[in-house]
């Protein structure tokens, strides 16, 4: 008997019935669509309806066509370049367009992770007197992974080999998918970063332990790359936290430190806070905890505005 598809749909359209005939030279046996049909020899009635999204229109196929001749003529008619472009143009577009169930599902989680993030740095941040700089270092952890990706793992007080003969161990060791290493420094919320009142020339300078704390992580900069003991060390600190074949690496190991508030700065502090910033790049990202919690913020926004316009294609 030859074979059948039959379908629960809403409406017979063209293009359900193009898919079904497709669906008929394809398959080998008889094919329902959603109900308890599902269960026995079908598929459900959502992924019928992704495929009625995703079936290519006419004008596709015809710019494919047009494409594919023209992969062959152009060597012989230099006009024909055009069609490639035209087709590549056409499937940007339909891609940027065309939402999917995994991408929707995937953008939901994502938007769930930052918002739970966010709203839990904003709770710390609201007691910040009942937080000791350790609670501070657990909880900032996950969420400096979350805004960097690049991080696959991290290793809290890693024991180094220090130059002057003293062991150091950073708040935290991070490791990207590459097995590069960089290092976190977390201070509490609490520790000031500028003066007080202008200094030098009127400007605002940084406090003692803000650079401390860049100086500590230049000495673990330093440890990591010329005490050679301490590449076994890290190497045995992320056994069992990474894939086997991600070899770790020290080179060019940057830092990040995440220390003290911003939210209260006047227009003066923000441009000399700045300044010193950049003074440092080269060696840490200096944040402040407000900065994260924009970070956070202004990634949430985007990710809303995504989720906004997906469901107005729907």
């Amino acid at each position: 008997m030859r074979k059948r598809c039959i379908a629960i749909i809403l409406q017979s359209t063209r293009k359900s019935k193009a898919i079904l005939r497709k669906i008929d030279n394809i398959i080998e046996r008889d094919l329902f669509i959603g109900g308890k049909w599902e269960e026995i020899n079908g598929m459900s009635l959502e992924a019928y309806e992704e495929l009625l999204d995703t079936f290519p229109k006419t004008a596709e196929l015809d710019k494919y066509a047009n494409c594919r001749i023209a992969i062959i003529l152009k060597e012989f008619f230099q006009e024909c370049d055009r069609f490639e472009d035209i087709y590549r143009r056409f499937i940007d577009r339909r891609n940027q367009t065309t939402p999917t169930v995994v991408s929707e599902y995937l953008l939901n989680i994502e938007l769930a992770q930052f918002t739970a993030a966010r709203d839990e740095l904003k709770s710390m941040l609201d007691n910040a007197e009942g937080y000791s700089e350790n609670d501070w270092q657990i909880r900032i952890g996950s969420i400096i992974r979350l805004l960097y990706p690049k991080y696959i793992a991290y290793k809290e007080k890693v024991p180094l080999k220090g130059v002057d003969g003293y062991d150091k161990e950073p708040d935290f060791l991070l490791v990207d998918t590459n097995g590069y290493i960089d290092i976190l420094e977390i201070k509490k919320a609490d520790v000031r970063i500028l003066t007080k009142q202008a200094s030098y020339r009127r400007n605002y300078t940084p406090v003692r332990e803000f650079s401390g704390a860049i100086q500590q992580i230049e000495k673990y900069i330093y440890c990591l790359n010329t005490v050679e003991k301490n590449l076994g060390a890290v190497k045995k600190a992320f056994t069992g936290l990474i894939p086997k074949e991600v070899e770790i690496k020290l080179v060019n190991l940057q830092g990040i430190l995440l220390a003290g508030r911003s939210n209260h700065f006047i227009s003066q502090q923000k441009d000399d806070f700045e300044l010193i910033k950049r003074q440092y790049k080269h060696i840490a990202d200096v944040m402040t905890y407000d900065d994260l919690l924009q970070r956070l913020n202004n990634t949430i926004n985007a990710l809303q505005i995504v989720t906004t316009k997906k469901n107005t294609i729907h």
